[in-house]
């Protein structure tokens, strides 16, 4: 799945701000499940649990695609897991590497949820879950979206 550049951008800005100093693989799997599970507590409310799950498990699934390693990665958020085996899966491998994965997973799951809800909306709860990131400069108010 080839994925529109503002996924592209949000999903870079949210895990860059997930997480901060750290840049290891272990950090950023770490930081792609707390972003996973601050998209759950905002989205379920709206697609309820089945619909953010199917929505990851899809999101990983075309990741995987690219991504060989992210094969055993299960979701698992009712669970208290989002990205079950992620962790295991990047452990050892290239930082630069372990964050292209996550970036396109989080990118294919917000190119997903704009299909299925629009963009206005996909980006209004997106800002709503990271408020403190600047994401003001995309939406259909961006030079982006008036292409």
């Amino acid at each position: 799945m080839r994925q529109a550049p503002m996924a592209m951008e949000v999903a870079r800005r949210l895990l860059t701000h997930e997480v901060g100093e750290g840049q290891d693989p272990e950090d950023l799997a770490k930081a792609a499940e707390s972003a996973c599970q601050k998209l759950y507590r905002q989205l379920a409310k709206l697609i309820g649990s089945a619909g953010f799950q199917a929505l990851l498990l899809r999101a990983v699934s075309l990741a995987k695609a690219e991504f060989l390693f992210l094969k055993r990665v299960e979701s698992e958020p009712e669970a208290g897991t989002c990205l079950k085996g992620l962790l295991e899966s990047v452990q050892g491998r290239d930082p630069g590497v372990v964050k292209d994965s996550l970036i396109a997973m989080f990118a294919n799951f917000i190119s997903l949820l704009v299909t299925f809800i629009g963009e206005d909306l996909a980006l209004r709860l997106v800002r709503k879950t990271w408020p403190e990131v600047p994401f003001d400069d995309m939406g259909s108010g961006s030079e982006e979206a008036k292409k």
